[in-house]
């Protein structure tokens, strides 16, 4: 009866253990998770001098929006992807008045096109820019702009080459045609 308890306390400590190094190792793995993702905000971002590549999509409104609109003067551009939280608060901000400096900026929405959620944030930024529903499986315009894989994302393009990217900054800029900075908008 005896060596049948100590049997049992030494399964059990056994099972301790081994639930408890499994544990860690999934702690270790969540960690460098973590420090990857941290470090692939800019890894998957566009490359400051890269040129737009030609793409074709189509706006909310059912107007063409091409490589033509991006190449010509200082555009911004902003990606948004469903389910981001770090979007929803740009979005709130640009909703609460925090400029881009664009008075017409494209925001590109990835996500389901269908879904309520990406309609959602649509309307939301309706009457701010151009907006356009990515589908989760349309790379053609995130490639042309140099991979973006990082939301959200804002690109300041020049005559159609980033001259600046970003992830959503603490604090909003407004841009002068020199592209000095003209003010400050908290966000």
């Amino acid at each position: 009866m005896v060596i049948g308890l100590y049997a049992v306390g030494l399964l059990l400590v056994a099972a301790v253990a081994v639930d408890l190094s499994l544990t860690l190792a999934v702690i270790q793995r969540l960690r460098a998770l973590e420090v990857s993702r941290a470090g692939s905000r800019t890894e998957h971002a566009p490359k400051i001098g890269h040129t737009v590549e030609a793409f074709t999509t189509t706006s909310l409104v059912d107007r063409p929006i091409t490589l033509d609109d991006v190449a010509m003067g200082e555009r911004t551009v902003v990606f948004f992807m469903v389910g981001c939280a770090p979007c929803a608060a740009l979005i709130e901000s640009l909703v609460a008045g925090a400029s881009l400096g664009d008075p017409n900026p494209i925001f590109f929405v990835v996500g389901k096109p269908d879904s309520p959620e990406a309609h959602e944030i649509g309307e939301r930024l309706r009457g701010l820019g151009e907006i356009v529903l990515l589908g989760d499986r349309d790379r053609g315009v995130l490639d042309a702009f140099g991979g973006v894989a990082s939301f959200p994302r804002i690109v300041r393009l020049q005559g159609g080459v980033v001259r600046e990217s970003e992830s959503a900054p603490a604090r909003l800029t407004s841009w002068r045609a020199d592209g000095a900075a003209a003010s400050v908008v908290t966000a």
